[in-house]
């Protein structure tokens, strides 16, 4: 099990969850609030004293109807840090509206965990102890003395995320979304979909192409487990809903990532991408992570994502570094090939260099592998085994 360090799980919270109910918000704000007043005002102006208490009501009304989701949970680092950022945005509110209606802190000890767990957070993974340590995470943050814990069997769930058909899934456990979770595919799917994709490489999953070649538009020779991950997760989402993964960053190159980067492209208004480059943040394995964050459907025209690409990890806070570096790039400037996030002046001397000029394909043709064994393991030995010979 690969961990997501919790300031990881925590910016993606923010970029997706935050940013959602920020705009939620600001929406609201059209209706209740005096001409011009926006979310970011430190005092917002209202229409009335009514207009207010109103506009906290409706805030707080589609805060608990928001579906929040981690197709591949693991031990539940993302549904937790979720979580801690609804507690606390509900605390808020019911804050706001105890000091409106005159209940001073008497009313603003509402408890919202139990209706956090059983109403907002889902989960599901293939592994059954993972959804298990999932379950206890979550009730370890809202274990009070005397208090009865919640059942969240029907929230945190065993399945396959990709694969309804048990013959094919992993572990046969097949998983069918709309059966289990009827009443969010009823209102349109998810808001929020959240997580960190395993990592697995097409020769370990060869048993599922069948199944996935026929039903999934990523689907490419050597594409990883991943790719997939990030269809299902836009599918998942209602129109306008946000996903926000920590994966690895090889497909922005690779062949095999043509068609998830064609399928991003189309499908999802990128708003995010951080590429980490050589910096390993998860402890014993080696990759190439970015963080990648969207919303559902496709870009309207001139629509520029930020990114980031690290050169040093920051010292301090992992957001604020992210907002004094982070740069914006046209979506529409991510073209069929390879994705190439530079800033515009080194854009646009790429550009100059390029024109009129032949590359090394046009003029060598395509570079392709070495030799491949086919089986590594006959040709590498261990030391013991060198010394013996």
């Amino acid at each position: 099990m690969v961990y997501t360090p919790d300031y990881i799980a925590r910016f993606i919270v923010d970029q997706t969850l935050g940013t959602h109910c920020h705009e939620i918000f600001a929406n609201i704000l059209g209706e209740y609030a005096a001409k011009g007043a926006t979310a970011d005002d430190e005092e917002i102006r209202w229409k009335s004293k009514t207009a207010e208490k109103q506009a906290w009501a409706a805030y707080r009304e589609r805060l608990t109807a928001l579906r929040i989701v981690d197709p591949a949970c693991g031990s539940g680092v993302f549904l937790i840090m979720a979580f801690d950022f609804l507690k606390a945005e509900l605390a808020k509110v019911n804050a706001k509206l105890a000091e409106l209606e005159g209940l001073g802190m008497a009313g603003s000890l509402l408890d919202p965990d139990s209706e956090i767990l059983t109403n907002n957070l889902f989960g599901v993974d293939v592994n059954s102890e993972s959804v298990e340590i999932a379950k206890l995470s979550l009730w370890i943050k809202t274990a009070r003395r005397g208090k009865v814990l919640d059942s969240l069997d029907a929230n945190i769930r065993v399945g396959d995320s990709l694969i309804e058909d048990s013959s094919f899934a992993y572990r046969a456990h097949g998983f069918e979304w709309k059966t289990a979770f009827p009443d969010i595919f009823a209102s349109g799917g998810f808001d929020v979909v959240l997580g960190n994709p395993p990592y697995v490489r097409m020769e370990l999953i060869k048993p599922m192409k069948p199944w996935l070649e026929k039903r999934y538009e990523v689907v490419a020779d050597r594409a990883d487990l991943y790719a997939y991950f990030f269809e299902r997760g836009i599918k998942l989402l209602k129109p306008g809903g946000r996903l926000g993964y920590i994966s690895s960053a090889t497909f922005f190159k690779t062949g095999s990532g043509a068609p998830l980067r064609h399928f991003l492209r189309q499908q999802a208004t990128i708003e995010t991408i951080i590429d980490f480059g050589d910096h390993q943040i998860f402890e014993g394995v080696t990759t190439y992570p970015a963080i990648l964050t969207m919303r559902a459907g496709a870009p309207p025209p001139g629509h520029e994502l930020q990114f980031w690409t690290i050169d040093a990890m920051p010292a301090d806070s992992f957001a604020d570094a992210f907002d004094d570096a982070a740069m914006p790039f046209p979506q529409g400037e991510l073209g069929r090939g390879s994705w190439e996030l530079e800033g515009a002046a080194l854009r646009t001397l790429r550009a100059k260099i390029m024109a009129g000029k032949p590359t090394l394909k046009d003029v060598y043709g395509s570079p392709y592998r070495g030799i491949v064994t086919g089986l590594n393991e006959a040709f590498v030995i261990d030391t013991p085994t060198k010394e013996q010979l």
